[in-house]
């Protein structure tokens, strides 16, 4: 049984055809419907039912997947430990969320190949769930509160939301001055995800009915700006907003709990492998200190700060006209 065949067997099953199989190995289809049929002879087994719209495993095959993702996983292992002190290569497989993904991970990822130009790096940016162990996945990019889970999990920063909207939008409709007004405003929001805040020691979860729904935060973040209405998003999104005056933050009195940035991996046996270990040292380079898009939080308290303290120097005349002399 060839490495190669059982490599091409799972990725066809990940990807249910022998075309999108093919774009992620880079091999052609002839190839790849020769691994398989050399791995079915091996194994004495049928592995795939063809249909119109690609490939479904049989029983047999599905049974058979479980035991070649734990090889392929330890073949891996085992390499990168016999490797551990040469430079980091193999293909490292990365899921990410696309707002941030896309804004803030891009980037990081092109230094991390520049760092390592023996690591091949296939990042895939979507906000669906996705499964690390059965889409074969390294490591995955996630934000929220980690629920209880199999996945090993590193926490590399805060993640900070708060509730804004365009000047323009304030002028017009003014700006909720408490909880019970979000509901008399146009909200802007994430499908299936609730509002939550701070008020003092208690956790307010709120389900606005949206005017204006996306699956992504990044489509929220251009109908705030448009001045559509208010959203509740990551200060890694509106901080270049809040800084520039484009956007407003509103409800600074209830703030949102915070949340966090985490690096995620499938469970393994031994060390963190070193394709992985590159990426997650990179991370906390630059993102596990202060992170540059919450500097709009101090900017922020840095205004109210200075409006405060208007605020006391323009009263106290009134304060004192009533003492004796």
């Amino acid at each position: 049984m060839d490495l190669e065949d059982l490599a091409a067997f799972a990725e066809v099953a990940d990807a249910g055809g022998l075309t999108p199989a093919g774009r992620r190995l880079g091999l052609s289809k002839s190839i790849l419907s020769r691994r398989l049929a050399r791995l079915e002879d091996s194994l004495g087994i049928t592995l795939f039912v063809r249909t119109t719209r690609g490939v479904l495993l049989t029983e047999e095959g599905a049974n058979f997947k479980a035991y070649a993702d734990r090889i392929i996983a330890e073949m891996a292992a085992a390499r990168d430990a016999m490797t551990a002190k040469d430079e980091p290569r193999g293909t490292l497989r990365i899921a990410a969320p696309l707002s941030f993904g896309q804004s803030h991970l891009a980037p990081l990822l092109a230094e991390l190949g520049i760092r390592h130009p023996k690591l091949r790096i296939h990042a895939f940016y979507s906000d669906r769930l996705i499964d690390l162990v059965g889409e074969r996945f390294d490591v995955g990019v996630r934000i929220g509160a980690m629920p209880d889970s199999t996945l090993l999990a590193t926490r590399i920063a805060p993640i900070r939301s708060g509730v804004v909207a365009s000047p323009a939008y304030v002028e017009a409709y003014g700006a909720p001055e408490g909880l019970d007004d979000i509901g008399r405003h146009v909200a802007l929001v994430h499908a299936d995800h609730p509002w939550r805040f701070l008020n003092g020691t208690d956790v307010v979860t709120l389900r606005p009915q949206g005017h204006f729904m996306a699956d992504n935060s990044q489509a929220l973040l251009t109908a705030a700006l448009a001045g559509l209405g208010i959203a509740m998003l990551p200060s890694f999104l509106i901080g270049p907003g809040l800084l520039s005056g484009d956007l407003v933050p509103l409800l600074e009195h209830y703030p949102c709990p915070e949340a966090g940035l985490y690096l995620v991996r499938p469970p393994m046996a031994g060390a963190m492998p070193s394709k992985v270990k590159v990426l997650a040292d990179l991370l906390q380079e630059r993102l596990g200190r202060d992170v540059e898009w919450d500097a709009c939080q101090k900017h922020l308290k840095s205004k109210k700060t200075r409006r405060s303290a208007r605020a006391i120097a323009a009263a106290a005349p009134l304060d004192m006209s009533g003492t004796d002399a």
